[in-house]
């Protein structure tokens, strides 16, 4: 998964319900809804919800997973864009509001 994929890289990961990132999006009044927004909403998420890291279960536990090595790849793009915007000097101190 990208999770692991990410993991393994040495990128901190934190595995979050979509239904409470959605909630943190409303809670920001965020009504538009683009890859870019999305990033930046997720970005500032994590730096003022400061979510637990998540830590792959051992192999031997691992479940097999359904994902194609092409949506896990999506999936990462789009984690790689949200790190860029954290990176990105350009982005608000204290994050969108």
């Amino acid at each position: 998964s990208a999770s692991h994929a990410l993991v393994e890289r040495g990128h901190q990961v934190s595995v979050v319900n979509p239904a409470r990132i959605k909630a943190y999006a409303h809670s920001q009044l965020t009504r538009n809804k683009t890859d870019q927004l999305d990033a930046s909403v997720i970005a500032d998420f994590c730096r003022t919800q400061q979510p637990a890291l998540w830590t792959p279960p051992a192999p031997a536990l691992t479940p097999a997973t359904t994902q194609t090595p092409a949506m896990a790849l999506g999936l990462a793009d789009h984690l790689f864009t949200v790190r860029e915007i954290l990176l990105t000097p350009a982005f608000p101190p204290g994050g969108w509001r």
